[in-house]
């Protein structure tokens, strides 16, 4: 089971890498695009049921999450140290 709640940043992430849009990804995790959309961009983030969801239906576990995470750090002091130059 799951313990890592997905962030936005995250879904963003998992989004670019699977290729498909924001409604495709909720819809095969079982949500229409307004009740998706409602939570994503909410102040609060995706409640944990949704993250839950997401992730059981993608075959996600925390390590893949965490290293996404880690991944995304990567790419992040890379345009920021690039930007610096």
């Amino acid at each position: 089971m799951v313990t890592v709640k997905l962030t936005k940043k995250d879904i963003d992430t998992l989004i670019g890498i699977l290729g498909v849009s924001k409604q495709e990804f909720a819809e095969k995790a079982g949500y229409s695009r307004a009740h998706f959309y409602k939570y994503y961009g909410a102040p609060r983030g995706i409640p944990y049921r949704m993250s839950t969801r997401i992730c059981e239906t993608y075959n996600l576990t925390d390590d893949v999450i965490l290293q996404l995470r880690h991944m995304q750090a990567i790419v992040h002091d890379a345009v920021t140290k690039g930007d610096n130059d």
